[in-house]
């Protein structure tokens, strides 16, 4: 997990993370969503697990 976070921080606004390494498309958007998510546990606006 700390290794896909690492990943995911080193390729925000790049297209190539080594050379001829290229950032893919499925990459590119689930850093987009990890930044999402983060910025909402930032300003506290997540519901929590619910359980019934």
């Amino acid at each position: 997990m700390a290794q896909t976070i690492k990943l995911f921080c080193a390729s925000v606004g790049k297209q190539t993370l080594a050379p001829g390494v290229i950032i893919g498309k499925d990459l590119a958007f689930w850093v987009v969503a990890m930044r999402f998510a983060g910025a909402l546990v930032a300003r506290q606006r997540f519901l929590p697990g619910m359980t019934a």
